[in-house]
């Protein structure tokens, strides 16, 4: 499993269509064919895609980024820098019930905007952030709500569950 994997999935999710090629996909998030294609196949592995319906198994992603995420890939610090704001200081999540830190969790970018503390995005490439940005803003608030799952204080993490689990469209107590 590595972090594309769960951004392709949530891409999908995004999408709700069926249609979509591996070409598609992969020009949508900025990734070779071949890696969306290894992500799709290794996330049916493990039960995380279904290939009758092309779609992600929402319960079980779900359920992954809810009690795994955070210890298969944990959050990692760093000092402060100019970036992209994740987590609950993610523009799109102003209307939460969270407060954003005084000091904000930001993505480094020398494209960002706001100062705060790194945070080591869930993929490599920040291109990948600025595509979420511009092109889907969904795709980019689940992904600051991984982040407030990683990186949160419990509180933070509770309610980005529950909006997480709202987004699949799973009940939160079985996720």
């Amino acid at each position: 499993m590595s972090p594309h994997h769960v951004v392709v999935l949530l891409k999908l999710h995004t999408l709700g269509n069926p249609g979509w090629t591996y070409a598609s996909l992969a020009k949508s998030l900025g990734f070779s064919t071949a890696t969306v294609h290894e992500a799709i196949k290794e996330a049916e592995v493990a039960r995380l895609f279904d290939p009758i319906k092309k779609e992600p198994n929402r319960r079980s992603l779900a359920e992954f980024i809810v009690h795994g995420l955070k210890y298969v890939f944990p959050a990692e610090r760093g000092p402060e820098t100019r970036g992209i704001p994740t987590g609950f200081s993610a523009p799109n999540l102003e209307g939460s019930s969270i407060v954003p830190a005084t000091v904000p969790p930001v993505w480094p970018s020398p494209d960002g905007k706001v100062r705060g503390y790194a945070l080591k995005p869930l993929f490599k490439n920040i291109k990948i952030a600025h595509i979420a940005i511009e092109q889907d803003p969904e795709l980019y608030r689940l992904l600051a709500l991984i982040d407030a799952i990683r990186d949160g204080t419990v509180r933070e993490s509770n309610v980005a569950v529950q909006m997480i689990c709202e987004s699949l469209g799973v009940d939160n107590a079985n996720a």
